[in-house]
């Protein structure tokens, strides 16, 4: 519960912080990249440090590799769509993968539908409908700041995907995964800005 309250907590300070950094820098693709980059080589240190900068199996390392570029890309989707439209529906769009995430568990994975979560999906579908009603100030979105809300969303799916598959895979430490997931980022980021 904890972590829980921790990660949460540093969701909404990775949300606030893209949608200033959207305000008061340019959001070009460069820009971006080049702050993903270095948070990405501190994420690669932090994880260096606990354990985490062992060798994984091939598998594991290919799915490192597709959940850092995954991750690259839905990382830009997500701070130009905060920059260009309003941070609440945007936060709601993206997280809205949580009810994707869930219906994918009970199709492929035998996973069941549990009280939690039935609310769970009809309170975040109530919240977006809200969301999307409400009409009253605030920052408008558009045709483009949709489109990358809705790709940061299946980029959000997709990263759940990869994670599962890799929690699947028997001994693969979290923290080696997300160290090799972190460098891939590093990478993909130093190859977009050549």
């Amino acid at each position: 519960m904890l972590y829980a309250l921790i990660s949460s907590a540093f969701y909404a300070v990775q949300n606030i912080a893209c949608k200033e950094y959207g305000r008061r820098f340019s959001s070009r693709a460069r820009g971006l990249t080049l702050m993903l980059f270095f948070a990405m080589l501190v994420q690669c240190a932090a994880m260096a440090v606990v354990g985490g900068a062992a060798m994984i199996a091939a598998l594991p390392m290919l799915l490192a590799a597709a959940f850092g570029g995954t991750f690259v890309l839905t990382f830009m989707c997500m701070t130009k769509a905060m920059a260009i439209g309003p941070l609440g529906v945007t936060t709601l769009i993206g997280n809205s993968s949580l009810v994707v995430t869930s219906c994918v568990g009970m199709a492929f994975w035998g996973e069941q539908m549990t009280w939690c979560k039935g609310i769970g999906t009809l309170l975040i579908l109530f919240m977006l409908a809200l969301s999307a009603m409400s009409s009253k100030g605030g920052q408008k979105g558009g045709a483009k700041w949709l489109a990358l809300a809705l790709l940061f969303l299946l980029g959000n799916v997709v990263l759940s995907v990869i994670q599962h598959e890799v929690t699947a895979i028997h001994g693969v430490s979290a923290n080696a995964f997300n160290f090799w997931s972190s460098a891939f980022s590093a990478l993909f980021c130093l190859l977009g800005l050549c």
